[in-house]
C-alpha cells in the first residue's frame, strides 16, 4: 500500500514570472485542505465531471454510500470545471456530500488521476486500499467500501502475527487495462491480483475442455473400465461418497456435481496434480465453473459462468474480473486408488465414463509428463532443488502461511504430531495417514483453547507448482 502524505508543503521558486498554484475550495469557493475531511477516517475519494456519463451514473451511488456509512468520509473531486458548472451540477443532482475543487490539478496529480472517474479508498491512517481507474457499478462499489471498513477493523484489533513466512495471493486489487489475450471477456480496465502478463493461453479455447455438468454415476460393482491402482479424488460428505477417476478428470478438468445436498465443484489440473474441491456457492449464489483456456504458474484458471471471473484452481480465489479477491470454500476430499474407494464403502458412486463427450478415457493425454522435470509452461520455481519438480506434496495455509508436507514424509512417519514456527507463537499440528484408507487428515491445535481443534483441507500439488503459487512456503520432507 502506498502513503498517501495529505497537507504537504510546496516548495514554489518565486520569480518575476512565477505562479501561485489556485486554492482548493469547497463548491462555493470556501479553500480547504482534503485532510481536514480525511484525516484519521476511512475515505472514499472520486474524482468527477459534469461532461462524463460514467459519473452521472457513478455518483449516485456514492450518495448512497455517504447516506448509509456516517463513519466513512465521502468526498468528490471536480476535474477542472468551472465553479458555477460543477455547483450547478452538484445542486441538481441533490448531492450532500462535500466535492472539491481542484483548479490547479492538485490533487489530480497527487493521486495519479488518469482518467474519469477515478475513486481511491482510505483508511484511516492515509493508506492506500485500493484504487479504481474508471466507473463501477454498485455491486463494485459495495464491495470495496466493505474491505474498506474490515481494513479498519483489522487496524483496531491490531492481530497478532504468526511466526511463519508469508503467504502470496493476498494482496489488495489492482486496476488495470485490459491486456489484449482478455478483450473478449472484460472491457477497458479489469481487477486483478496476479500479473496480467503471467497469464498465458493453453492452447483450449473458453470450454475448450468441456467441464462436465450433468454427471453420470455408476455403483462400484458395475465399474468396468477402471483398474485398483488408478487414482481419483474421493468426496465423502453429507452421508454420501463419491469416487471421480483421474482418468475422466484428465480430459475435463472440472465437474460440476451436487453431493449431500450441497452443490460442489471437483476440479483437476493435470499439468500440476493438484485435485481440489470447493463448494460452488458464490457471493452471486450457486454457479457452474468452467475451464477457461488460461494459465497461471502452469496452473488451471476456472472461471465461473455468473461473473466471467478467474479464479486460481489452488488456492480457490478469484484473481481476475469482478469477484476478484473472493475466495471458495473448501470441500474435505482425498487422493486414493480405486481400490482404497472401493473398501470405503458399498454405497460408493463412481463418475461414469458415459459422459456425453467423445474421449478415450483408457489414456491419458500427459503420458510421461509426471516424470520429467520440465513444465510444459513456464513457472517461478525453476531452479529450486529441495524436491524433484513433480514430486508430490500436500500444502495447506494457516493463519495466511503456507506449509508443504512431502508424500514421502506422510507415508514415513503415518502420525506425527509436533510444532510450527518457533517460540510462544508455536502451532501444535497432527499429521496422520492412514495406509489401509489412504487418507490424510491434518489437525490443527489451538493453545491457548484447550480442547479447540480445527481439520484443515490439504491440498494435493506437485512441488513445483505448490511452490509457484507460495515461494515462501515451508516444507517438510
Amino acid at each position: 500500500m502506498r502513503k498517501i502524505v495529505f497537507g504537504a508543503a510546496l516548495l514554489v521558486l518565486t520569480s518575476c514570472s512565477s505562479k501561485q498554484p489556485e486554492q482548493i475550495t469547497l463548491l462555493d469557493g470556501t479553500p480547504v485542505e482534503l485532510s481536514e475531511f480525511t484525516e484519521g477516517v476511512p475515505a472514499i475519494v472520486n474524482f468527477w465531471a459534469s461532461s462524463c456519463s460514467f459519473c452521472k451514473d457513478e455518483l449516485p451511488y456514492f450518495e448512497k454510500i455517504s447516506r448509509d456509512y456516517p463513519e466513512i468520509a465521502v468526498i468528490g473531486i471536480n476535474l477542472q470545471e468551472s465553479p458555477t458548472a460543477a455547483a450547478k451540477y452538484w445542486r441538481q443532482g441533490g448531492y450532500t456530500f462535500p466535492s472539491l475543487l481542484d483548479p490547479s490539478s492538485q490533487l489530480k496529480a497527487q493521486f495519479d488521476v488518469i482518467t474519469q472517474p477515478t475513486t481511491i479508498f482510505i483508511d484511516m491512517n492515509g493508506d492506500h486500499i485500493s484504487k479504481k481507474n474508471g466507473p463501477m457499478q454498485w455491486k463494485e462499489i459495495e464491495r470495496r467500501t466493505k474491505e474498506l471498513l474490515s481494513e479498519e477493523k483489522k487496524i483496531v484489533e491490531e492481530p497478532q502475527e504468526i511466526d511463519l513466512l508469508p503467504a502470496v495471493n493476498h494482496e489488495l486489487p489492482i486496476t488495470s487495462a485490459v491486456p489484449s489475450l482478455l478483450s473478449q471477456w472484460y472491457y477497458r480496465t479489469v481487477d486483478h491480483l496476479i500479473p496480467l502478463d503471467q497469464i498465458l493461453s493453453g492452447g483450449p479455447a473458453k470450454d475448450g475442455i468441456p467441464s462436465i455438468d450433468n454427471p453420470q454415476f455408476l455403483l462400484s460393482r458395475e465399474v468396468d473400465f477402471l483398474d485398483d491402482d488408478d487414482i481419483g479424488i474421493l468426496v465423502e460428505h453429507g452421508g454420501h461418497i463419491k469416487f471421480y477417476p483421474y482418468a475422466i478428470l484428465n480430459w475435463h478438468e472440472i465437474v460440476n456435481d451436487r453431493i449431500g445436498g450441497d452443490d460442489v465443484t471437483v476440479t483437476y489440473c493435470p499439468l500440476c496434480a493438484t485435485g481440489v474441491v470447493y463448494s460452488s456457492l458464490i457471493t452471486e449464489g450457486v454457479t457452474e465453473f468452467g475451464v477457461s483456456g488460461f494459465l497461471y504458474q502452469s496452473n488451471l484458471l476456472m472461471y465461473d459462468r455468473a461473473t466471467d471471473s478467474l479464479w486460481n484452481q489452488v488456492t480457490g480465489q478469484a484473481v481476475v474480473g469482478p469477484l476478484t479477491g473472493e475466495k471458495l470454500t473448501f470441500i474435505k476430499s482425498d487422493i486414493v486408488r480405486y481400490a482404497a474407494a472401493k473398501n470405503a464403502s458399498i454405497d460408493l458412486l463412481v463418475l461414469s465414463a458415459d459422459t456425453g463427450f467423445n474421449r478415450d478415457y483408457s489414456r491419458t493425454p500427459y503420458d510421461g509428463y509426471e516424470d520429467e522435470d520440465r513444465t510444459i509452461f513456464p513457472t517461478n520455481a525453476a531452479g529450486d532443488t529441495r524436491l524433484h519438480p513433480k514430486d508430490l506434496v500436500y500444502g495447506v495455509t494457516i493463519d495466511g502461511k503456507a506449509l508443504a508436507i512431502s508424500e514421502d514424509f506422510i507415508h514415513n512417519n503415518g502420525v506425527f504430531q509436533g510444532y510450527l514456527g518457533e517460540g510462544v507463537k508455536k502451532i501444535p499440528l497432527q499429521i496422520a495417514f492412514d495406509s489401509r484408507t489412504e487418507r490424510l487428515v491434518i489437525t490443527r491445535y489451538y493453545k491457548e483453547e484447550p480442547g479447540r481443534k480445527e481439520e484443515l483441507v490439504p491440498v494435493p500439488a506437485f512441488w513445483f507448482s505448490w511452490l509457484s503459487q507460495y515461494p515462501d512456503t515451508k516444507l517438510m520432507k
